[in-house]
C-alpha cells in the first residue's frame, strides 16, 4: 500500500509518464484507475478561465510578508557568561586538587608520603601569608572574602546553575528550530 500512496502522489504532482510510474500502472488496477480519475479533473479544470492576480497586489503581500518576517539572529553569549565560567572552572580545579592533596595526607601519611602532601595542602596558607607580608591591604580584603564566603559560594552555584540553564534553553532553542 506504501507503494501505491507513493505512485498517487507521483501521479498528482504531474509525474504520470515517468517510467517507474508506468510500470506500476500496468499491475495495479486501482491507481490505473486513479490515474484515469486525475487525468480526466485535469481536463475539466484546465477549461475553467483562471485569475491571474495583478502584479500591484503581488507586489502588496510580498511586502507584508516581508515586513513580518523573522530573521532569526545568532545568540551570542556576553562577555562575562564566559568570563563566569572560566572562574568557575578555575574554582573547581584548584578545589578538586587541594581535595586530592589533602586525602593524599590522610592516607599517604603511614607509607612516608604525608610530609610532602601536607606541603602541598600548606600552599593557600603560605600563599596567604606572603601577601598579607607584601601588602597589608590585602589582608582586609581577605579577611572581608573570609566573612562572606558563604554567601559568594552561595552566588557562584546559583551563576552556575543560572549559567547551565541558559545553555541548555539555547540548545533547546536551537534543537527546535532545526
Amino acid at each position: 500500500m506504501t507503494i501505491c500512496n507513493d505512485i498517487r502522489t507521483r501521479i498528482a504532482i504531474g509525474e504520470s509518464a515517468d517510467l517507474e510510474v508506468l510500470d506500476h500502472l500496468v499491475g495495479c488496477s486501482d491507481c490505473t484507475e486513479y490515474a484515469a480519475q486525475n487525468t480526466l479533473i485535469d481536463s475539466h479544470l484546465a477549461s475553467i478561465t483562471r485569475f491571474v492576480a495583478p502584479p500591484a497586489l503581488t507586489v502588496a503581500l510580498l511586502a507584508i510578508a516581508a515586513d513580518h518576517a523573522v530573521t532569526p539572529s545568532p545568540r551570542r553569549q556576553p562577555w562575562w557568561a564566559s568570563l563566569l565560567a572560566f572562574a568557575i572552572g578555575v574554582v573547581a580545579m584548584v578545589s578538586t586538587i587541594l581535595i586530592a592533596a589533602q586525602l593524599v595526607v590522610l592516607f599517604a601519611g603511614p607509607y612516608g608520603f604525608g610530609l610532602y602532601a601536607s606541603n602541598v595542602v600548606a600552599v593557600p596558607s603560605l600563599l596567604y601569608a606572603w601577601m598579607v607580608t607584601v601588602l597589608p591591604v590585602s589582608a582586609a580584603a581577605f579577611a572581608t572574602l573570609s566573612s562572606v564566603r558563604v554567601q559568594l559560594i552561595g552566588i557562584l552555584m546559583i551563576a552556575l546553575g543560572w549559567f547551565a540553564y541558559s545553555n541548555n534553553k539555547s540548545r533547546t532553542r536551537m534543537r527546535n528550530r532545526d
